[in-house]
């Protein structure tokens, strides 16, 4: 059974953060990336661009918490990587000498039990018809001391579909789970512009924070007119 983007989070009230990788006619491949919030402090934050990289913010002068605050998005030479925390940095570090798939090897999930959110990624090439790589860096089931990092390759996801990944499974805006793999779902977005007001929308009024859509193949990946904040 398929399920739209907007379906699969409803049935997801609190995601955490999320990326979206889809295709629209207009616009091409385009990576989408949200977040959510249930404490002030998570909610008082804005995505900034600066340059050619993207980054989580707090509104006004506060303490620099490195779990919320980072570089989420970043548009190189060749690659961009998005992600919910600092592994960005060390994602674009690694790629100097090494291949997506082993540029994720070796991060951990964030130090924050017992939750033990995952870090998210996606490496994207700048070049039309690359894979793209989803990888997720999550605490194991059976010894959530251990961090299995597992990747998925899509290599032509298709007009009309994405592939969706959280860092919760949540319901009554509670989190039952952070272990959930990448699902497929479908998206109804003609141009980048439309995506960005679908994700945004699906988003529960009260925690959404923000959300960008990243355009890998662009001249200009990162456009401040496909930035949303609360």
């Amino acid at each position: 059974m398929q399920t739209s983007v907007r379906q699969a989070l409803a049935d997801n009230d609190y995601p955490g953060r999320g990326l979206l990788v889809t295709r629209t006619p207009a616009d091409g491949l385009c990576i989408v990336y949200f977040m959510t919030g249930r404490s002030a402090a998570s909610r008082e934050r804005v995505l900034v661009l600066d340059g050619d990289s993207l980054y989580a913010r707090p509104r006004g002068v506060t303490e620099h918490d490195p779990l919320r605050h980072y570089r989420a998005a970043s548009a190189g030479p060749d690659w961009c990587v998005v992600g919910n925390g600092d592994q960005v940095d060390t994602v674009i570090t690694n790629l100097a000498t090494m291949g997506p798939a082993q540029a994720v090897q070796g991060i951990e999930y964030e130090p924050d039990p017992p939750l033990r959110t995952p870090r998210i990624t996606v490496v994207a090439p700048r070049t039309a018809g690359g894979p793209v790589l989803i990888a997720g860096s999550r605490a194991s089931v059976l010894t959530p001391e251990q961090t299995y990092v597992s990747t998925v390759t899509v290599n032509d996801v298709a007009v009309g579909s994405g592939v969706l990944t959280t860092t919760y499974l949540s319901a009554d805006r509670q989190v039952l789970a952070t272990h959930q793999a990448p699902a497929e779902v479908t998206v109804a977005a003609a141009d980048a512009q439309e995506l960005l007001d679908l994700v945004w929308s699906s988003l529960a009024d009260d925690l959404r924070v923000a959300a960008a859509v990243i355009r890998p193949t662009a001249t200009e990946p990162l456009a401040a007119d496909l930035l949303r904040s609360a």
